[in-house]
């Protein structure tokens, strides 16, 4: 995972990372070890909010 806001360098650092590395750009994160990442005009903004309401609802701790 990379990140940044200086496109041109994450580009340098890719180019690294091939020539040494079998790597896939996958395109913008959205989940990253059960937590969701949500890309904003103002930046990025990450939440666990769906995990623990799956772990809510697992052991009856919801009113659905």
């Amino acid at each position: 995972m990379l990140t940044g806001v200086d496109l041109v360098q994450i580009s340098r650092v890719k180019s690294l990372l091939l020539a040494t590395f079998e790597m896939k750009d996958l395109g913008d994160l959205h989940y990253f070890l059960r937590i969701k990442v949500i890309h904003t005009p103002h930046g990025i903004l990450l939440t666990k909010h769906h995990y623990v309401s799956n772990i809510l609802h697992l052991f009856g701790m919801t009113d659905s």
